[in-house]
């Protein structure tokens, strides 16, 4: 997978900086992060780019962490965040359509303060 640095920035100017995995071939985005070890989940995040917004479906099946999903607007605006329970056999998606979703560590998107509405993704989302 490809890797990359995606901007987070808020309306108040805030920013937070995530390094991701690119997941944007139906491959790499059926793969995800399973089977793969917590150390490696806490390094970078993945980035699933969609080629259309829709309310994709999101499973934690062979995931060994818990996992911050954030689902994102074709504009880049975070739309809902949610948090995914390792190896559950629950399917997660958001009320809204998305065309990216943000996968990091559990809990990590709310320490760094995301909400729905109030947080865009610049930068790579921006070049595509």
């Amino acid at each position: 997978m490809q890797e990359d640095t995606i901007i987070l920035r808020s309306n108040n100017g805030a920013t937070h900086a995530i390094n991701v995995k690119i997941a944007d071939t139906s491959e790499t985005r059926k793969l995800g992060l399973q089977h793969l070890c917590a150390d490696i989940v806490l390094e970078a995040g993945l980035l699933f780019i969609f080629p259309r917004s829709a309310r994709h479906i999101f499973h934690m099946r062979n995931v060994r962490t818990d996992l911050d999903i954030a689902f994102i607007s074709d504009k880049g605006w975070i739309v809902e965040v949610r948090t995914m329970h390792q190896n559950r056999y629950v399917k997660y998606t958001s009320h809204k359509p998305y065309m990216y979703a943000l996968e990091v560590s559990g809990g990590r998107l709310h320490q760094l303060g995301l909400s729905e509405g109030l947080w865009r993704v610049t930068s790579l989302i921006e070049r595509r």
